[in-house]
This record gives structure tokens, C-alpha cells and sequence, in this order.
């Protein structure tokens, strides 16, 4: 399992420090880094369109090398499944949910691969 609280340490320093940041919506980059050893790294993006995954190409801001990194004996999906989870928990009681709610969407995936979006702010409130 993914550590929640190093995640949440790890966003809630980013959010505390950075936000508010540019663009309408947020990306989770995940990357593999060696085997087990996974890594995230946050983007915003200019606009998000649930019809096209690359709206998460056109970056406004990036954590850069300001990575979360954990490890996790898993295949890449059972990654990706158990990291949106974390986000999802984060989006449910994490200390500055709020902040990133602001958005229009919240999305996590592999950086080359398909995304999932998380969350979608209703679009009465775009």
C-alpha cells in the first residue's frame, strides 16, 4: 500500500507552499522509476477535456524534481489503481481538499499512458 500520510505530507507542503498555480485543472504524472520504486509528480494544465487525455500536455506549472516517491511491489495498473485510491482519499479528508477542488478536474496516470480523472467540478461551476 501506498504510505497516506507521506502522500498527504508530501501534497499538502506543495499546495501550502505553491497554491494557488495557474491552469484549470491538475494531473498526477506517475513514473517508474526502478523496479517497485514509483514516482508522482503534480502538473496543472491550461484547460481539461474529458473527451482527449492530452489536455494534461499543456502544462502550466510542474512540481518538477519535487517528486513523491514510493515504493510498491505491483504491476503498473494495480499502481495506478492504488495511487488514484490515495488521491481519492486525499480529495475525501485531506487538509487542503478544498484548494484542489477549485479546479475543474483532477486526473492521475502514467505520464505516457491513459489517465483517470478523478474529480470533475460540475460544470455549472466552470
Amino acid at each position: 500500500m501506498i504510505n497516506y500520510n507521506e502522500f498527504e505530507q508530501w501534497l499538502n507542503g506543495i499546495i501550502e507552499e505553491k497554491f494557488p498555480v495557474e491552469g484549470n485543472a491538475i494531473c498526477f504524472n506517475l513514473y517508474e522509476e526502478d523496479d517497485y520504486t514509483w514516482a508522482v509528480q503534480m502538473i496543472s494544465a491550461e484547460s481539461y477535456d474529458e473527451e482527449n487525455d492530452d489536455w494534461a500536455c499543456n502544462e502550466v506549472f510542474s512540481t518538477g524534481e519535487d517528486l513523491f516517491v514510493f515504493e510498491l511491489e505491483a504491476d503498473w495498473e494495480d499502481v495506478a489503481e492504488e495511487f488514484c485510491t490515495t488521491v481519492k482519499q486525499y480529495l475525501e479528508k485531506g487538509k487542503n481538499k478544498d484548494l484542489l477542488t477549485q479546479y475543474d478536474a483532477i486526473a492521475a496516470g502514467f505520464v505516457d499512458g491513459d489517465l483517470e480523472t478523478i474529480y470533475t467540478k460540475p460544470h455549472d461551476q466552470y
